[in-house]
């Protein structure tokens, strides 16, 4: 931990009537002819800050977190715009209509993995899609049974029928 007020030790005490704004015992003046390095300042934060700026940029860890998610952001508007043809913004759109929430078991909510575009097959051979099948937006868990199902109706309805008719039961049922 840095001394509370930290003066260049190679400079008399009236030099730096105030803490210096570098970690270390020498002055920026002393600092460099002893061969170190100042500490980078946060492009971002106001010069009179003081925050160290480790992270590329160079940015404070503040910084840096609000930068990559706008990177990310920004990835993904462009990677669903070229896999699924949607404009910018139509998938933020599609997910506050959908209530933020997966459109099939309204369980998912994106938070910690964005809920995957959902698409019919049918209509789009190939690794993109017009735009025009885009259906809405799906947990993976979903995605993963529409997957299965292969977008099958016929899938769906034996599940329907399967949970409110189970085969154990009937068996039971035509036992006693």
């Amino acid at each position: 931990m840095p001394p509370k007020n930290p003066r260049c030790k190679d400079c008399p005490p009236s030099k730096h009537p105030r803490p210096a704004p570098y970690p270390g015992p020498r002055c920026a003046s002393h600092h460099k002819a002893a061969g170190g390095e100042l500490p980078r300042q946060c492009k971002d934060c106001p010069p009179t800050s003081k925050r160290p700026a480790p992270h590329k940029g160079p940015r404070c860890t503040t910084h840096h977190r609000e930068a990559t998610k706008r990177r990310r952001d920004a990835a993904h508007e462009r990677r669903v715009g070229d896999t699924y043809g949607l404009a910018p913004g139509d998938y933020d759109k599609l997910y506050r209509l959908q209530g933020g929430r997966c459109a099939i078991c309204t369980r998912g909510k994106g938070i910690s993995r964005r809920l995957a575009v959902d698409h019919d097959h049918k209509c789009c051979a190939g690794t993109t899609s017009c735009g025009t099948c885009v259906r809405g937006l799906v947990c993976g868990r979903c995605n993963s049974m529409l997957g299965h199902a292969r977008d099958e109706l016929d899938f769906f309805i034996r599940a329907h029928r399967y949970l409110f008719s189970p085969p154990a039961r009937r068996l039971k049922g035509s036992e006693t």
